[in-house]
């Protein structure tokens, strides 16, 4: 008991520790405007850009995004919302994407999907992002008409780690322009960020034994390239050595965190075959080999690429296949699906959710509850 409170003290201090330095970054930052971020950028169709472009608006706020981190997926149309909410009342959204590993045309198909009519840059070298010490995406800048910050960070409290909230409860950004807009200071200028880390370009050359070819492909490949690959439930892939780069920082906090890979099973309860988690070992490789640059290394190190099968994994087919429902079931773009329950006809077969103490017919349930009546 003693483990857990003085566990949930220190995750509760390094948050309220991280809101202070966003804080005391945010007073840093709006003593002075910030000029160098007038640095020569482009747009993501090559067209130059400067803050003269929103010279005429009261607000500027400018969005950190990413195409493919889940959140900025999120909230690409929830600020193409509060674009057309506030637009038209001197408030101008500059999008910008410091991600190395974003091309044009990721960025091109991310901009169409999210609906976005306001400007995306591109930071090449991640120049902004480290001006205004930008860590995430999605993250929020504020400024007011001289072009100091009075806002940082997340645009709504609907997401957290992991989790989910039904509705928003605090509309963080929206609430920041309206104060502003009002003549007041912003009451909570600073809050925390959730998003994946903005993929920074490498600052370090690439050196020592621990490469992408002869180490890192093979933990990818046993433990993230299952979902982590084209077509699958994964945001992107990580099956090639450029796959990786500009996600390396991201990694490395789901994994230290135990978020990834997704492992749920109680170790008190025996040890299982398919545990998906990383052993030391492995996470200090990956460790040692983001700080040593992310070494490529020999491409004849490289092992053959794991095979998946598609489809039913299973030696022995089914059985009896029940289909949950003919028309398949909408799930909405945003807000959280409660636990739905389907009534099914088993075809009168008798079906027994137990398991026997030996082998039995598989029977393959298509659906997520099934409800017998």
């Amino acid at each position: 008991m003693t483990f857990v409170a003085n566990t949930l003290l220190s995750a509760f201090a390094i948050r309220v520790l991280l809101v202070c330095c966003c804080l005391q970054s945010v007073k840093a930052m709006a003593s002075e405007p910030v000029e160098e971020f007038n640095l020569k950028i482009q747009t993501y169709r090559g067209q130059d850009w400067t803050l003269d472009d929103v010279k005429d608006s009261q607000l500027l706020v400018v969005a950190f995004l990413g195409t493919e981190c889940p959140l900025a997926k999120l909230y690409g149309p929830r600020l193409q919302e509060l674009h057309e909410e506030f637009g038209d009342k001197g408030v101008a959204f500059v999008a910008v994407n410091s991600n190395t590993q974003d091309s044009v045309t990721e960025i091109s198909a991310y901009v169409a999907k999210s609906g976005i009519r306001f400007t995306m840059l591109k930071d090449v070298g991640n120049k902004v992002a480290d001006h205004l010490g930008a860590e995430r995406t999605p993250e929020v800048f504020v400024f007011d008409a001289e072009r100091k910050i009075q806002y940082r960070g997340r645009i709504d409290d609907q997401y957290l780690i992991g989790a989910a909230r039904d509705k928003v409860r605090r509309r963080d950004l929206a609430i920041a322009i309206e104060e502003l807009l009002a003549g007041k200071s912003v009451s909570v200028p600073a809050t925390e960020s959730i998003g994946c880390h903005i993929g920074r370009v490498k600052k370090i050359e690439p050196h020592g034994d621990v490469t992408s070819t002869k180490q890192v492909s093979r933990i990818l490949n046993k433990h993230c390239a299952e979902c982590h690959r084209s077509g699958e439930i994964a945001p992107f892939a990580l099956t090639k050595y450029e796959d990786v780069l500009g996600w390396e920082s991201t990694i490395l906090e789901v994994i230290a965190e135990s978020r990834m890979p997704p492992w749920f099973a109680d170790p008190k309860h025996g040890s299982f075959s398919n545990d998906a988690r990383l052993s030391e070992e492995e996470k200090a490789l990956l460790s040692q080999w983001v700080k040593n640059g992310m070494p490529e290394g020999d491409p004849a190190d490289l092992p053959e690429p794991p095979s998946f099968v598609t489809g039913w994994r299973m030696a022995h087919e089914p059985d009896h296949v029940i289909r949950m429902r003919d028309k398949p079931f909408n799930v909405p773009a945003e807000s959280v699906v409660d636990y739905k329950y389907f009534e099914v006809d088993p075809g009168g077969k008798k079906i027994s959710m137990l398991l026997p103490p030996k082998p039995a017919p598989i029977i393959r349930l298509l659906f997520t509850t099934l409800s017998l009546t």
